[in-house]
């Protein structure tokens, strides 16, 4: 009897130090599996961010042919959807990765503030202001194409977003005073 003890006390030890080992090691594959899986998400919220830059762009690219304050409702659409993913993206991956484009919300006030007196004829200067932005904005979407890769910040193309964002934000804020 004394020995099937001991065999039992050896098998109980034997199952608790597997047990040890398993454990940690079954956390770490989920641990993996979670990450893969997050990191698919950061890409395919990035696509969709990239694809409404790709919007945009394509909205601005019609600033010659704009005439009147009330053909802006398009641009301000498409405006708001990149600013709305692009927060979402930022807030995602971190904002201190990935600072809000504060170009867009510029934009946003630019418009909403030029459609407050209603339906009329742009202004010389406004138009100018329209076809500077859909310049630098089709620059800034080339960037954003290439800010993420695999689920991760590109520091270069980030840091260049930045620096274009900030640039359009100034030009367009300028213009708000």
């Amino acid at each position: 009897m004394r020995r099937s003890g001991r065999w039992g006390a050896a098998a109980a030890v034997i199952v608790v130090a597997c047990m040890m080992l398993i454990l940690p090691l079954w956390q770490l594959a989920d641990w993996h599996r979670t990450r893969a899986e997050q990191e698919d998400t950061l890409e395919l919220l990035y696509q969709v961010a990239d694809f409404q830059m790709e919007l945009l762009g394509s909205t601005l690219g019609d600033a010659a042919q704009l005439k009147s304050v009330g053909q802006l409702n398009e641009w301000k659409q498409s405006a708001y959807a990149v600013g709305f993913v692009h927060d979402r993206l930022s807030q995602a991956v971190g904002n201190r990765d990935l600072p809000r484009l504060e170009s867009v919300n510029a934009l946003l006030q630019w418009i909403m503030r030029v459609q407050v007196g209603g339906d009329r004829t742009l202004r010389q200067e406004e138009s100018e202001l329209l076809k500077e932005t859909a310049q630098r904005f089709r620059s800034m979407a080339e960037t954003y194409a290439k800010l993420m890769d695999g689920g991760s910040i590109r520091e270069g193309a980030r840091s260049r977003l930045v620096q274009e964002d900030g640039e359009l934000a100034a030009l367009i804020l300028k213009k708000l005073k």
